[in-house]
């Protein structure tokens, strides 16, 4: 959730701040209730401290269940850059944060200006994460991928080829939202 907060920056750039990550259930699927949590504004998941990687955002959850609780990984935001978090839960409802999964990547990569909308999936043995990657190439916005054992330690494997070449424009951008992942 985002309840509208919004920072000036340099040059009057507004940026969004203060999204949070809440929980509802549902018996059926369809009809869902809101569950208020304990951090601020009923949001189930707490920012960082003033200093932390997560101190304006946490958001995108993706969450796996684990043969002893529940592992989520997140979308991080310290103000300027967004990167890749995780947390652990044994029961859903109360996360302890482990850091970042996954860091901007080096200077002229597909990923040195931020990683969003992670989705992870088990597959062969390990985990791979899919994510939104902002770069300062053409294409600015990539879909890139991970491998990792364990879903704490990643090896970045490349871009998932969604793009038509050559790209429509340089501000075309591709989401990665869900991953459906057949046998």
């Amino acid at each position: 959730g985002w309840n509208g907060a919004v920072e000036i920056g340099p040059g009057g750039r507004t940026t969004r701040v203060g999204f949070r990550i809440g929980l509802a259930t549902s018996r059926d699927g369809r009809s869902w209730t809101k569950v208020r949590g304990s951090e601020s504004e009923g949001a189930a998941f707490p920012l960082g401290a003033a200093t932390a990687f997560d101190r304006k955002g946490a958001s995108h959850p993706w969450v796996l269940r684990q043969p002893d609780g529940f592992r989520m990984w997140y979308e991080a935001f310290d103000g300027r850059s967004s990167r890749i978090a995780t947390a652990w839960s044994s029961d859903g409802l109360v996360w302890g944060k482990q850091g970042v999964a996954l860091d901007l990547g080096g200077p002229a990569t597909a990923d040195e200006l931020g990683l969003s909308h992670p989705v992870v999936f088990a597959r062969q043995g390990r985990f791979e994460l899919w994510y939104e990657a902002a770069g300062r190439g053409t294409p600015a916005h990539r879909i890139l991928r991970a491998l990792s054992p364990d879903g704490l330690r990643w090896t970045r494997a490349g871009e998932v080829g969604l793009h038509p070449v050559p790209p429509v424009s340089g501000e075309e951008r591709i989401h990665v939202g869900s991953v459906l992942v057949q046998p």
